[in-house]
């Protein structure tokens, strides 16, 4: 027998699961079937740690099931493919991401995703392929802004007289440009673009930058926002100014998240993502793909 005993020590506290940091890729899909990857991140539960863990998906908002299970791929990732599905109502739509484990502890994170329509794609024979604001600006690798565009159909198309005009995204009189003619000075095309021909419009030089762009097929002066604005293409030279609705715009690209500050200056139900001195924004499928819609058709 022992009497007296003292027992000292340091009381153990069980810890959750931690909240999944859930994710959507692409972040938007069209509702004809898009593919997408859900991925998460699921910390265990400690003292003791969690056995057993599994993952789900609730993807009722995207006309799935309510508890689609998810792989582990290491490491604390866990993915899962999957489609939205045909007809799913366009939006934005959370998908809650649920992990349990054997101790009964339990944790939930959202992915966001936005639906587009996309049932109707374009027949426009000339898009805007590529824009990049960030020329010349610290950190980039390219002297200059540019607008690539492509010729996507299978006839020639001659584009003399067609013009990029431009408008920065902060404009908030809810039209393309400003009222003032002098502030959208039209860059005016010339020539003829022959089936899968890419066109090359050099804009503004910055102070750095590294590299030249390859020769241009047109030089102009424009100074294009790095991480936000609104590019049209214009089937003439005449200043847009407050109509971003013109039936003479032949493509239309808003681009960055200050983007839909003024209404409705980019195709479909968003802007493009937010570009920067590093990134451009680049159409699907080399040019190809237009569903009329900014944020499914770029990348």
């Amino acid at each position: 027998r022992y009497d007296m005993v003292t027992i000292a020590g340091t009381a153990v506290t069980a810890t959750p699961i931690g909240v999944p940091q859930a994710s959507a890729s692409p972040a938007a899909a069209c509702n004809t079937g898009s593919a997408i990857t859900l991925s998460a991140t699921v910390t265990p539960g400690q003292n003791p740690e969690s056995t057993g863990l599994a993952v789900t998906a609730n993807l009722s908002p995207i006309g799935g099931p309510a508890s689609a299970p998810l792989t582990a791929v290491g490491n604390g990732e866990w993915t899962l493919a999957t489609n939205v599905a045909p007809g799913t109502t366009i939006g934005p739509k959370s998908i809650i991401i649920s992990a349990v484990d054997a101790q009964g502890r339990t944790a939930s994170g959202t992915a966001t995703l936005t639906v587009a329509d996309c049932a109707t794609a374009s027949t426009a024979p000339v898009v805007i392929s590529q824009v990049y604001g960030g020329g010349g600006n610290s950190g980039s690798t390219f002297t200059n802004d540019f607008v690539e565009l492509f010729n996507r159909s299978t006839s020639a198309v001659d584009i003399t007289g067609w013009s990029i005009q431009y408008a920065s995204a902060t404009n908030t009189n809810g039209g393309f440009a400003s009222s003032n003619p002098a502030t959208n000075v039209p860059v005016v095309l010339s020539g003829t673009l022959q089936p899968g021909q890419y066109y090359l419009v050099q804009l503004s030089q910055g102070a750095g930058g590294t590299t030249p762009l390859p020769t241009p097929d047109l030089t102009g002066g424009v100074l294009v926002g790095a991480d936000s604005g609104r590019i049209a293409l214009v089937r003439n030279s005449t200043p847009l100014l407050l109509n971003c609705t013109s039936p003479d715009i032949a493509d239309l690209v808003g681009y960055g998240t200050s983007a839909t500050t003024g209404a409705i200056c980019f195709e479909g139900g968003s802007a493009m993502n937010t570009l920067s001195n590093t990134n451009a924004g680049f159409r699907q499928l080399n040019g190809c793909q237009d569903n009329d819609q900014n944020r499914i058709d770029f990348f």
